[in-house]
């Protein structure tokens, strides 16, 4: 796999379970992913959300991206992603990262009580030694490759 946003969540868990892992990274260094550079995730239901009383639930949430979509998406997918959101979400936190609740930058239903965008407080360096170190502590082997063009 390599070490994207989804990348390094799927190798913390399959680590976390037991699973030995490698992790292919075409960038030569992981401050180049995209995952380390996001503003924040989307999730329901995180520690950062209960703290602030946010009263968002999955199924409102799913009913919403459904009815947006005019329910093209399987379902079953964005189902099983809400219900597992809070778990990147803890993921992040239990490595160190820090995050406030705040409103998206574009007009969404989910804002202040409703609110689920958990913006990101920890500088983009500080992150790339935070997945580093997450790498390390689970047993990830990492193996980076810059790419050539």
């Amino acid at each position: 796999m390599g070490s994207g946003a989804s990348g390094f969540m799927s190798a913390i868990t399959a680590a976390k379970a037991g699973s030995k892992v490698v992790v292919l990274e075409k960038a030569g260094n992981l401050a180049a992913v995209n995952g380390v550079k996001v503003s924040g995730p989307f999730a329901v239901n995180t520690p950062v959300l209960r703290e602030r009383g946010t009263t968002l639930t999955v199924n409102e949430v799913f009913q919403h991206v459904m009815n947006y979509t005019h329910w093209e998406p399987n379902s079953a997918l964005i189902r099983n992603y809400l219900e597992h959101s809070s778990e990147a979400v803890e993921n992040l936190l239990e490595i160190g990262y820090q995050f406030k609740e705040a409103n998206f930058r574009f007009k969404t239903p989910f804002v202040d009580e409703k609110g689920g965008f958990h913006l990101i407080l920890t500088d983009v360096d500080k992150r790339v030694r935070l997945w580093t170190e997450a790498y390390e502590k689970y047993g990830c082997s990492l193996i980076r490759q810059p790419k050539k063009f």
